[in-house]
């Protein structure tokens, strides 16, 4: 008789230990069982947003371009979402007439954030980070990274600190994170660096986790150690207060994604019915929302063998 078991990526990233401990029936679903997800425009929106504002830093550090006006970053954004709407057709299987609008419904947006809205809110959001880029007092910063030379050596270049990547070990798991700006003020003291994650969604998050899991990243992989952390909200076109990353210890940080192994590895993949159920990309697999393919798949509790984990390098955070 063959067991039935699921294969997981062996890293973890801070989306994914968020997802675990928000509810480990959603996390088997997309992670174990691959279940198609129905996409959601705020998932294009925000990538081309995010997308549009590398592309927009990349010009002014790299090449003294200054793109600051609304039809110019308009067509930047437009470019990346049209970019990212043909890509998630792609590997989701769904046409874009199925895509989800999430947000509230008002008076001028009554289909809630449609296509429509992203394509006018999406290029303020941009507009709003370069006027807060430009006034802000810290720069991005450059690391050092490993260059392979003509001559085959293993030399060191210098890298702007954008969508900045780290693989670290912590808690007993390798993680992987994606670092969108580092941040860093030169002073008489020194250099004072600052951890910066922009959000295009509505929801601010309650604690500087994910900042945190950055600055053991930068530690392990490039020897800076930041003091502070914060999101920058697009919506709002401000950031958070800065939070003191140095108040939690490494030890702190890597106890929840070890903690979180351990419940991946014992199959605790529990559902969490909750308010957000109904926007779900995968309810129409969940037994706890009644998804009409629930029955096609095997659930948490039919599995007979313990998850299996797949090569690091194989993994998607």
């Amino acid at each position: 008789m063959t067991d039935v078991t699921i294969d997981l990526p062996a890293n973890l990233s801070y989306s994914q230990k968020s997802n675990l401990a928000e509810c480990g029936g959603r996390y088997y679903l997309e992670r174990g069982q691959k279940v198609p997800q129905r996409p959601g425009w705020a998932n294009v929106g925000g990538t081309a947003a995010h997308s549009a504002t590398e592309e927009l830093d990349r010009r002014l550090y790299e090449s003294g371009e200054h793109i600051d006006t609304l039809p110019e970053i308009g067509e930047i954004f437009q470019s990346f979402f049209d970019q990212e709407t043909t890509k998630t057709e792609g590997y989701s299987k769904f046409d874009r007439s199925e895509f989800r609008a999430s947000g509230r419904a008002s008076k001028e947006w009554p289909e809630k954030e449609t296509p429509l809205w992203w394509q006018r809110k999406g290029p303020e959001m941009c507009l709003a980070w370069v006027r807060w880029r430009d006034a802000s007092p810290f720069q991005i910063a450059t690391v050092e990274v490993d260059d392979l030379l003509e001559n085959g050596n293993v030399g060191t270049a210098l890298r702007l600190a954008i969508e900045l990547e780290c693989r670290f070990p912590l808690g007993g798991v390798e993680i992987h994170a994606f670092i969108d700006r580092l941040m860093v003020q030169d002073t008489p003291d020194g250099p004072i660096y600052l951890v910066l994650d922009l959000k295009f969604g509505s929801r601010e998050p309650a604690s500087p986790d994910q900042l945190l899991t950055y600055r053991a990243g930068l530690i392990a992989d490039y020897g800076i150690d930041p003091k502070y952390g914060t999101y920058w909200m697009g919506r709002k076109g401000i950031n958070t207060p800065p939070a003191d990353l140095h108040a939690a210890s490494i030890e702190e940080i890597a106890y929840d994604y070890e903690k979180a192994q351990e419940q991946r590895l014992r199959g605790d993949f529990r559902y969490k019915p909750s308010m957000l159920c109904g926007s779900c990309s995968v309810n129409a697999y969940c037994p706890k929302w009644g998804g009409e393919y629930a029955k096609t798949i095997p659930q948490p509790w039919e599995l007979t063998a313990p998850p299996t984990l797949r090569p690091p390098r194989d993994a998607v955070s």
